[in-house]
C-alpha cells in the first residue's frame, strides 16, 4: 500500500480477491491499467519530459536576482593601499559595510539555441508518450499470454484426472489378467509406470499454474487462486483497423527520438558562437565606521547599470568538440533505432497474421482428430459390450479420446489467444496514434 502511495494510483484499499468467482481478461487488464508500477513510471516520465519543457522555455524568459552583502572589514595602518591587486581586493578603511543589488539579464541573441532546445523537449515529451503505448502494450501482451497459458493450463489438468483414473483402473485390470495367467507381468509394470508418469506431468502442470496465476497477480495486483475460473478469450471475428508502420506507436516514438537528437545537436553546435546579453543592476549601500546598526540605517540608494555584454569562448579544451560529436552519435542511434522499429513492426504484423492462420489449421487438424478417437473410442466400447473387445483395448482408447481432446482445447485456445491479440493490439495501436 506505501509504494501505491507513492505512485499516486487510485485503487480500492483491500486488494481485489477472487476465488472460486469467474474472472474475465477484460477485469484483469482494467486492474493493469489501473495500477501496474511500469506503466505509472512511465507516466512519471512523461511528467518529467514536460517538466523539461518548462526549464526550455524559461530562456525566452529575463532572470531576476536579488543579492545582498554584510560586510565589517579593519585595516591595521593607514597606508595608502592599491584597491585590487590582481583579481583580490585589499581592506581600505575599518568599517560596517552593508549592500544590496537587484539585477536582471537577458539572452538577447543565442543563434536559435533556446528555440532548439524548446524543440527537443517537445520532441521528448512525444517520445515519453509513445513509451507510455509501448508499456502497456507490453504488458498487456504478458497478461494476456499468461491468461491463455492459465486457462489451457487448466483444461490440461481436468483431462489428466480422466486419465489418471483411466489409467488406474487400466492398472486393476492388467493385474487381474495377470493373476490368471492372460497378461504378462512386464505389461502390469507398464501400467504402474504410466500411472505414475501421469501424476508427474499433473504435478509439473499444477506447478506452471502456481507460477502462471503469480505473474497475472503480480500484473494485475489481484488475488487469485487455484480455484479462480477464467473466462474464454472467444471473440467474434472481425477485421480489425489496419495501420501502417508510419502510422504506429512505434513510428511516433522513433521519429520524435530523431526530432530530439537532432535538435540538440543544432543546439550544441550554436556553443562555437557569441552570445549577446542585456543585463541592468541596481544598488543600495550603507557604511559606517563603528557600528552594524548605524550601517544598516545608513542603507541608501547607490546607483545603478544598465549595459550589453557579449561573450565568446574561443577555446574550452575541446569540449564543445566532444559534445557535438556525441549529439551526432546519439542521432546515429536514433536513425538506426527508426530502421530496428520498422522491422520489429513488420515482423509483429507477420507474426499476428501467420500465427492466426496457422492455429486455425492447426485446430481443423485437433478437431478432426478429436473426432476420429472418439468415434473410435465408441466402437471399442461397442465392441466391448458385445464381448468382441477386451476392457483394456478399450480404456486405452479412451485415455486416446481424452488426449486428443486436450490437444484440440489447446489449439482452440491458442487460436483465441491470436484472435484477441490481433484485435486488441490494432485497437490499443490506434487509440496511442488518436490521442
Amino acid at each position: 500500500m506505501i509504494g501505491k502511495a507513492l505512485f499516486g494510483v487510485a485503487v480500492i484499499s483491500a486488494t481485489l480477491c477472487f476465488g472460486s468467482d469467474v474472472v474475465s481478461f477484460e477485469t484483469l487488464m482494467q486492474a493493469l491499467e489501473k495500477s501496474s508500477p511500469k506503466l505509472e513510471h512511465q507516466r512519471l516520465q512523461t511528467k518529467i519530459s514536460q517538466e523539461s519543457l518548462r526549464s526550455a522555455e524559461a530562456g525566452y524568459l529575463p532572470s531576476l536576482s536579488l543579492g545582498g552583502t554584510s560586510e565589517y572589514s579593519r585595516k591595521f595602518n593607514n597606508n595608502t593601499t592599491a584597491s585590487y591587486v590582481g583579481s583580490d581586493s585589499l581592506t581600505q578603511s575599518t568599517q560596517y559595510q552593508n549592500s544590496s543589488t537587484l539585477g536582471v539579464n537577458y539572452d538577447l541573441f543565442r543563434f536559435g539555441a533556446t528555440a532548439l532546445g524548446v524543440k527537443a523537449a517537445s520532441a521528448q515529451i512525444q517520445a515519453s508518450k509513445a513509451g507510455e503505448c509501448l508499456a502497456l502494450k507490453e504488458q498487456l501482451e504478458s497478461l494476456l499470454e499468461t491468461y491463455a497459458k492459465v486457462r489451457i493450463a487448466t483444461i490440461k489438468l481436468e483431462h489428466y484426472k480422466q486419465i489418471q483414473k483411466l489409467y488406474q483402473e487400466s492398472y486393476i485390470m492388467a493385474k487381474r489378467l495377470n493373476e490368471a495367467g492372460e497378461l504378462a507381468q512386464t505389461e502390469v509394470i507398464t501400467y504402474a509406470q504410466y500411472i505414475a508418469d501421469q501424476f508427474v506431468l499433473s504435478a509439473q502442470t499444477q506447478e506452471e499454474k502456481e507460477s502462471m496465476l503469480a505473474h497475472l497477480m503480480y500484473l494485475a495486483d489481484i488475488k487469485l487462486d487455484t480455484s479462480t475460473s477464467f473466462e474464454s478469450l472467444h471473440v467474434d471475428k472481425i477485421m480489425p483497423l489496419t495501420l501502417s508502420f508510419e502510422q504506429s506507436t512505434k513510428a511516433k516514438q522513433a521519429y520524435a527520438q530523431i526530432e530530439q537528437k537532432s535538435s540538440q545537436l543544432k543546439a550544441e553546435k550554436t556553443r562555437y558562437l557569441p552570445v549577446f546579453s542585456l543585463y541592468g543592476k541596481y544598488d543600495l549601500y550603507g557604511s559606517d565606521d563603528d557600528r552594524f546598526g548605524h550601517a544598516l540605517q545608513d542603507v541608501d540608494r547607490n546607483g545603478y547599470r544598465v549595459g550589453l555584454s557579449f561573450s565568446w569562448s574561443l577555446f574550452d579544451g575541446f569540449a564543445r568538440e566532444a559534445a557535438v560529436e556525441t549529439r551526432l552519435l546519439e542521432l546515429q542511434q536514433a536513425k538506426i533505432g527508426l530502421i530496428d522499429a520498422k522491422r520489429e513492426f513488420e515482423k509483429e504484423q507477420y507474426l499476428l497474421r501467420s500465427q492466426s492462420r496457422e492455429r486455425e489449421t492447426r485446430l481443423a487438424n485437433a478437431k478432426q482428430s478429436e473426432e476420429s478417437s472418439s468415434k473410435f473410442a465408441d466402437m471399442m466400447d461397442a465392441l466391448n459390450k458385445n464381448g468382441q473387445k477386451d476392457k483394456l483395448s478399450t480404456l486405452k482408447s479412451q485415455i486416446q479420446y481424452h488426449q486428443t481432446m486436450i490437444a484440440s482445447k489447446e489449439a482452440q485456445e491458442l487460436l483465441y489467444l491470436s484472435q484477441k491479440k490481433e484485435i486488441l493490439f490494432t485497437q490499443k495501436e490506434y487509440e496511442c496514434v488518436v490521442h
